[in-house]
């Protein structure tokens, strides 16, 4: 059962930080761009991390008010906390 909603979780925190990289595209340069639309093969790399900044920073200044980036914060929170918290509570817990 903690696996299915661990799953969930990670995929809710990747789809939510999907939608913020969808919503600053198209006001991305071109190297930018290539980075995120070839997913796959560029994670990892300085230039990818360097480019998902300034997604995030140019989220900040387009979407000052958007609540995405405190959902992507407290399901990421809410993801990590499961997947530490769960073998905790089943050795610290009612026996």
């Amino acid at each position: 059962m903690i696996d299915f909603v661990v799953f969930a979780l990670a995929v809710a925190v990747f789809a939510t930080m999907a939608s913020i990289v969808r919503d600053v595209l198209p006001s991305l340069n071109e190297e930018e761009q290539v980075y995120f639309r070839s997913w796959p093969s560029s994670w990892g790399t300085t230039r990818f991390d360097r480019a998902l900044r300034k997604v995030w920073d140019k989220h900040i200044r387009l979407f000052p008010k958007s609540r995405k980036r405190m959902l992507l914060g407290c399901l990421f929170l809410a993801t990590l906390l499961s997947v530490v918290a769960y073998p905790l509570w089943m050795s610290f817990g009612p026996r």
